[in-house]
């Protein structure tokens, strides 16, 4: 799995959110290897990956609920999750 956070957020705060979460899931399998990592320095995003194991009947399951558990536990520690804005700017007319 990957994703984006801003560069003003810590990476090592953000991998020890990710491991605690990886830790207490009750499908991930710790004895094959939890891995979390700076897998891009993006545009506008660090890019962090992290791999674990799950049984493949349980793929998508644990992939939703980490994506919720991760994006909740950023949430409540001020680590911010960049996205594409547009802003528009009005011009005055005189």
């Amino acid at each position: 799995m990957k994703v984006g956070i801003s560069y003003d957020s810590g990476i090592q705060k953000v991998k020890e959110i990710l491991e605690e979460i990886l830790h207490n899931d009750e499908d991930t399998k710790e004895d094959k290897g939890m891995v979390r990592f700076v897998d891009e320095l993006g545009e506008n995003a660090v890019i962090m990956g992290l791999r674990v194991w799950v049984a493949t009947d349980k793929y998508w399951s644990v992939k939703w609920r980490l994506n919720q558990l991760i994006k909740e536990a950023f949430d409540a520690n001020g680590i911010e999750i960049p996205y594409n804005q547009v802003h528009v700017k009005e011009e005055s007319r005189i």
